[in-house]
This record gives C-alpha cells, sequence and structure tokens, in this order.
C-alpha cells in the first residue's frame, strides 16, 4: 500500500471540502451548528485492554482488530506528555515488530520514523512522517536486507515517486505522480531491463471517479446533522471502520470498532454501504482482496 496521500482544495456553494485524493476527504457544512468530517484509509484497527497505565491493542496478520486470544500482533502504547510510544511485538514469541511514537493510539500520525522488523530480527521497512498522517520517505527491505521498493513525497508539491526493485537490484516497477499530465504514471519492467506493456506492478483500490466521485458520493450521502439532531455536545466524535474491497471491487466485511453515540457510528455504517464497487487493488497485475481502515470523524462546535 503506498503511505502518500495527495491534497487539493475545492470551493462548491457552501461547502467547503479538504480532499486528499481517494483517501482523505474532509467536508463542513456552514449552518449554525458545524459539522466537520474526516475520512481516510489507514490498515491498522483496534481491541483494547489496560496494564498498569499501559495501554494493550491487538490485532490480526493483516493488522485488523483481533481479540487477544487470536492476536498475530500486539502493541503496547505508552503516554509520553502528550505523544504515545508504540511497541508492537509477534504475539506468538513476543518478538519486536515495530517501534514508532504517535500523537494519537491508533497508528494514523506517527512523529519521526516509524520502524518495523522481520521475525528474525532484520529490518523490514521504515518511514519518516510529519506527524501529519503522510510519510515523506518510505523504503521496504527483503529479509536479505536488498531494497525492495523506495517512496518519497514532497507534501509542498503533493508529488511522489515509488519505485520496486527485484532482489537482484534491478529496477522492478516505476509509479510516480506526473504533475504535467495531472495523472499516475506506472511502468513496470523484467529482470533484462524490458518494459512490460500494459504491466501494474502494484496499486491500491480507488473509488470510481477517483477525488470528483468521491466528493459526489460524500455529497450526496453523508448526513451532516445526525450529531445535531441527537442534542449531542460540543466535541469530536470519531467511528473507526474495518473493511475489505474484493477482487471484484465489492466493499464487504464492513465492521465499525467503536461507538461514540449520537447517530454517529450508524451513520458511518450506513454511508459505507451505499458504496459502490471500487476499482480493485491490483499487485503484479493481478486484482487482489484490499483490506483497510476508515474513519470518520464528526466534530461539532457552536459557532
Amino acid at each position: 500500500m503506498h503511505p502518500f496521500s495527495k491534497v487539493a482544495d475545492c470551493e462548491l456553494g457552501k461547502l467547503k471540502l479538504l480532499m486528499y485524493e481517494v483517501t482523505n476527504c474532509d467536508l463542513i457544512q456552514n449552518k449554525s451548528m458545524k459539522s466537520l468530517f474526516t475520512f481516510f484509509l489507514i490498515v491498522t484497527v483496534f481491541s483494547v485492554s489496560a496494564q498498569d497505565g499501559v495501554i494493550v491493542k491487538y490485532y490480526d496478520s493483516i493488522l485488523f482488530s483481533s481479540s487477544k486470544e487470536k492476536a498475530y500482533y500486539y502493541t503496547k502504547f505508552i503516554k509520553e506528555d502528550s505523544l504515545y510510544k508504540s511497541t508492537t511485538y509477534y504475539a506468538d514469541s513476543n518478538k519486536l515488530y515495530s517501534k514508532a511514537i504517535y500523537k494519537d493510539t491508533f497508528h494514523i500520525k506517527a512523529i519521526g520514523s516509524v520502524v518495523t522488523y522481520y521475525r528474525s530480527g532484520k529490518i523490514k521497512d521504515s518511514c519518516v512522517s510529519e506527524g501529519t498522517g503522510e510519510y515523506t520517505f518510505y523504503v521496504e527491505y527483503y529479509e536479505s536486507g536488498k531494497v525492495k521498493d523506495t517512496s518519497n513525497y514532497d507534501s509542498t508539491t503533493k508529488e511522489y515517486d515509488t519505485k520496486y526493485y527485484y532482489e537482484s537490484g534491478k529496477l522492478q516497477g516505476h509509479c510516480f505522480w506526473d504533475n504535467k499530465a495531472k495523472k499516475i504514471v506506472d511502468v513496470s519492467f523484467d529482470e533484462s531491463g524490458k518494459l512490460i506493456e500494459g504491466y501494474i506492478h502494484k496499486r491500491e483500490a480507488s473509488f470510481p471517479g477517483g477525488r470528483i466521485g468521491w466528493k459526489e458520493f460524500l455529497i450526496r450521502h453523508l448526513n451532516s446533522n445526525v450529531p445535531g439532531k441527537h442534542k449531542s455536545p460540543v466535541g469530536r466524535y470519531s467511528v473507526y471502520i474495518s473493511l475489505s474491497i474484493g477482487k471484484d471491487g465489492k466493499v464487504n466485511d464492513i465492521l465499525a470498532e467503536n461507538d461514540p453515540g449520537y447517530g454517529t457510528k450508524e451513520e458511518a455504517i450506513r454511508v459505507i454501504k451505499k458504496s459502490p464497487k471500487w476499482d480493485p487493488a491490483i499487485e503484479n497485475n493481478i486484482p487482489i482482496a484490499y483490506h483497510a481502515r476508515q474513519s470518520i470523524t464528526f466534530v461539532v462546535s457552536d459557532n
């Protein structure tokens, strides 16, 4: 999964939208009581327990919520001032899987470097975050230590460049945002360096119509008055939803991981269930199942 998002601003009547292409959209309704909706894709979800001030969360093999008994990974969060020191382990062996510092306990807004490890203890991947949920640099390794892929993201221009490598070190694919053409360019090569026409090495699942389609879907279906109608106090109400997008693009396995109340969980599930088929994720030119976590945050203010 590509760790970066691209951002664009747009105006539509009294609706102002801050759009993160495919994965992130904020919608503000200009009324006496404002409701702000934040929608983004992250692959982690949670199951929680507490141990002497330490927050422990359990995950399955694809970092979806799990019970302690069925967990593949578990994370310990320790609060230090306003930040959380996160250490994740393989559940069956207690060997280190990842280390990072976050602004939250949802693996969303990392500060500085995030490093994950193979069971052997060798580095699996490493990335750098500015604390916004976006990563400016990412590198993944084969267990042999050879570079598997690298990604660079410019948070100012919103341009990114990703390269994939065979374990031999030869270039396997190159995916980047062509700012002039305003489109994604994705090319792949065999180990002799010959271009493979029409071959897609990796591509995330995407909503039909891209940013415009996603914006129109939210405007049509997301009810901005839900928390207000339920007389919610001023505050933020985040609903975390896990789901999968099948090889055929269908959205399945929709599950709300929490319930902030005031009808927010029901509204989030209702909107996700209305989603049409997505363009499926692709890996090595084959459609694959795509697992994701979506969050809708309602922010209610009195001005």
